[in-house]
């Protein structure tokens, strides 16, 4: 059979499977998370008026209006509807198209990384490289049916990247000229289409970095082969490494001032700050790297006793970094009205193990890099510059640049920001801003630990831990895959391209979740190339290693299909209905009958310009089931929004009032769930503070497992516990009387409320029936600190007489509730 019908059909399967893994959630009625809801309301206009409005007409009512970005990812749903349905608009009608056509866009992205590795490595690389594009959770998570974002749309950058790969390996002009000029097209349209292509020119600059040092090392390579270099090597080493070394900390030094010098070599005081410098700097990485990269040439050239000295100090440094565990950091802050404040930190040893851990792995990954670049060009009498690689991938980029004068999205502008940033680090920050607190001379590598966001926002949490999870067995291939991408150099430098994508989107998804989307395409390529390569190498060394190697290979591509569809499979789009919470057996979901209540509710009963003071979480949801305004949504662009909607629930009805009249809001959404987030609201209604700041732990609510006793020394008491199990609390029988059901009607005043003591603190609390705890019942209570038991929240939760808000609706369940302002 034509090699060309096989791979054809390959691509075929390559499609299907990525359809299949993605196409699951078509099945329920709604469709995933929160952004998709905004997305489909910029959508609707788009269908509806032919354009967006300038600004968001329904978001962050009585704050400054937010402008609204036109993407050309908004078109392709829009292409899509029309041509299915028409111009008449159809709210349901718009979620059926959301719920594939993503999955159609990840499944069509895999087959392009397939092409584009093909180009590059060959069919079998190529095949490899589509099947993990279309099965790992990396890519599939941002291309599920029902999660329709611009993120769908980074197929845009694959084709972009794949005719800038042809262009290069084109032999004649036309050719070259014409693939050059798509290449910029698609470029283009991939700016102009999703946020993330920033990634793209960050990638560049990287590429543009190797470029330099892979034509540096090219000729350091011819020297390496002279008798010279053999006779005066072991002093060339040595030498070398310590160059090397003084100038990685001349570098530190300057991006870090002397803070950073002085603890390179722990002298003076440190800081958390200093700390993260040193671990988490690119260029740090590569000062420990460079002791890697001087053991293994030490070793390529048998000179051992040079080789172990490098690897000694490799590993003195990973333990000097990791020594820091037990010592108290502090950092100095100052605040935006001028005062001076300090903070303590303790990195700990989990911190260490963190930070040694991926020193290791980096250093490992740049020796091989540098290693790589030194000796492929072994033995070649003949180097000249390589002008046109620089081409294919500039001008392209170049050309994208247009964004800025199509929808203002300007890439250069954000790189030089970045570029700013690092030669001129700030030197205090603002204590407003959690997430900017360790890093004044980091640039844009942001820290390894994640902020206070981190507690609400799951993306924001550390990467690396959840890579098995979002990569499958991808995973450890990608700790070793830098090297080969380097070593495939020497065959097709249009790898330095992949070596930068794969190498920049390796290190942000290794320290930042939400980056892992970034790497879930650079991670098939790179993964694909590495067993290819082995593969490759074992069909030279007999059928028993290339069965054990083709065996491998098999196992890991069906892994990866069963994760692709396991990830698939557990996702639940927030919004579902009771008969479809039934039809699940494997992954628990609570129906949201109560918000679709809410939303029916809302359309038939306020008028069309109403204002609604809500939590940000679902914004999203309120303005596309109800059209009406609303104070805050996810986006969370005019922050101080949600601090006040935090203030309005917490504080004193007063407070509260003078909120909701101040913005223009006419209705409240209240949400039993806001209770137990009740130190979330804290940390924004106080702007995140340090979480251990008393004001964040006076509102705080848990629930208390308790049984009645008939035995010595407790009998015809209430023994109750925590959700550990821990005997917090004993209640005798008249004061459990007296405590009150949590339900309408039954608010008690902080003065006469049933209270209990539990250590040095008193909460009041409240009856909330029973449940089965371990097959025995339980009755539970719900302790509530004073602070949180007088906050409007409460009063609005329990229906208790308030004099500025009059109560309207509540669901069947009693889980939302809806107050009008007076």
């Amino acid at each position: 059979m034509d090699r060309r019908i096989v791979y054809a059909f390959w691509l075929i399967v390559i499609f299907l499977v990525g359809l299949s893994a993605r196409i699951y959630l078509e099945k329920y009625t709604y469709i995933f998370g929160f952004d998709s809801y905004w997305f489909a309301r910029m959508v609707s206009y788009i269908i509806r008026y032919g354009s967006l409005p300038p600004y968001d007409p329904l978001t962050f009512r009585g704050f400054e209006p937010v402008p609204v970005t036109w993407e050309l990812s908004m078109e392709f749903p829009a292409w899509a509807y029309r041509f299915l349905y028409g111009d008449g608009y159809d709210r349901m009608q718009l979620l059926n198209v959301f719920k594939w056509l993503p999955a159609v866009f990840g499944a069509f992205g895999s087959v392009i990384v397939a092409v584009l590795t093909t180009v590059l490595a060959g069919p079998f690389a190529g095949i490899l490289a589509g099947i993990f594009a279309a099965t790992n959770p990396g890519y599939v998570y941002r291309t599920l049916g029902g999660f329709l974002e611009d993120d769908a749309t980074a197929f845009l950058i694959v084709l972009a990247v794949l005719f800038a790969a042809l262009a290069y390996l084109a032999k004649s002009r036309r050719r070259f000229l014409a693939c050059a000029a798509l290449s910029s097209v698609f470029m283009l349209a991939a700016a102009i289409s999703w946020q993330g292509f920033y990634i793209i020119p960050y990638s560049v600059v990287v590429f543009a970095g190797l470029w330099a040092v892979y034509h540096i090392a090219a000729y350091i390579s011819r020297f390496l082969d002279r008798d010279v270099f053999k006779r005066y090597e072991p002093y060339i080493v040595v030498f070398s490494s310590g160059i090397l070394g003084l100038v990685a900390c001349f570098i530190i030094q300057f991006l870090a001032r002397k803070e950073a010098a002085d603890a390179l070599y722990l002298t003076g005081a440190l800081s958390l700050t200093t700390v993260y410098t040193l671990a988490l700097s690119p260029l740090s990485a590569a000062f420990w790297g460079i002791f890697a990269a001087t053991a293994v040439l030490a070793f390529h050239r048998r000179n051992h006793v040079y080789g172990y000295i490098s690897v000694a100090a490799l590993f003195l440094a990973l333990l000097t970094v990791t020594s820091v565990a037990d010592r108290t950091y502090v950092l100095n802050i100052t605040l935006p009205d001028g005062t001076a404040v300090q903070r303590a930190f303790k990195l700990g040893t989990y911190g260490a193990a963190l930070l040694g851990s991926l020193l290791v792995v980096l250093a490992g990954q740049l020796a091989g890099v540098v290693v790589a670049f030194l000796f492929l060009r072994k033995g070649e009498e003949h180097f000249s510059v390589d002008w046109k690689l620089l081409a294919v991938i500039f001008v392209p980029l170049i050309f994208a640049s247009l964004s800025c004068y199509i929808n203002g999205f300007c890439w250069f502008s954000g790189v030089t920001n970045t570029i700013l940033k690092i030669l001129n680090p700030p030197e205090t920050v603002s204590a407003s801003d959690g997430d900017e607190i360790v890093r004044p001379y980091t640039g844009f590598i942001e820290p390894l630990t994640a902020g206070p966001t981190a507690l609400i926002i799951g993306e924001e949490t550390v990467g690396f831990m959840n890579w098995p999870a979002k990569f499958g067995v991808l995973f450890a291939l990608a700790v070793i895959s830098i090297p080969f991408v380097a070593y495939r150099v020497r065959v097709n430098r249009f790898f330095l391209f992949i070596l930068a994508w794969a190498a920049l989107t390796w290190w942000a998804s290794w320290y930042k979740l939400k980056f892992a989307y970034y790497f879930g395409i650079p991670v098939a390529i790179i993964s694909a190339l590495v067993l290819s390569d082995a593969y490759s190498w074992a069909k030279r060394r007999g059928l028993a290693a290339k069965t054990v190697v083709a065996s491998i290979i098999l196992l890991v591509s069906l892994s990866m299909v069963a994760t692709g569809i396991f990830h698939t499979v557990s996702k639940v789009p927030s919004l579902i209905t009771s008969g479809e919470a039934r039809e699940m057996y494997m992954f628990a979901a609570e129906p949201a009958d109560d918000y679709l209540e809410l939303f029916s509710w809302i359309e038939k009963n306020t008028p069309e310009d109403a204002n609604l003071l809500n939590w940000w979480s679902i914004g999203h949801w309120l303005t596309f089931f109800t059209e009406r305004g609303v104070m805050t949504d996810n986006t969370n662009v005019r922050i101080e929004a949600a601090y006040e909607a935090a203030r309005f629930f917490l504080f004193d009805e007063n407070t509260a009032y003078n909120i909701a009249k101040k913005r223009g809001m006419n209705y409240v959404i209240v949400e039993s769930s806001l209770l137990w987030g009740s130190r979330t609201l804290a940390l924004y209604a106080y702007e995140f503070p340090d979480l251990s700041d008393p004001r964040v732990n006076n509102y705080h609510i848990f629930p208390l497992f308790c049984v009645y006793s008939d035995n010595v020394p407790y009998k015809g008491k209430y023994l109750c516990t925590d959700g550990e199990g821990t005997l917090v609390a004993v209640v005798d029988a008249n004061t459990w009387a007296k405590i009150p059901p949590f339900g309408p009607g039954y608010y008690q005043t902080n003065d006469t409320a049933a209270r209990l003591r539990m250590g040095k603190e008193e909460f009041v609390v409240y009856n909330a029936g029973s449940t089965f705890v371990g097959g025995q019942r339980r009755e539970i209570l719900l302790a509530l600190t004073p602070k949180l038991n007088e906050s409007t929240l409460v009063k609005m939760l329990l229906r208790a007489p308030l004099e500025h808000f009059k109560y309207l609706w509540s669901s069947k369940k009693g889980e939302i509730l809806v107050y009008k302002v007076m």
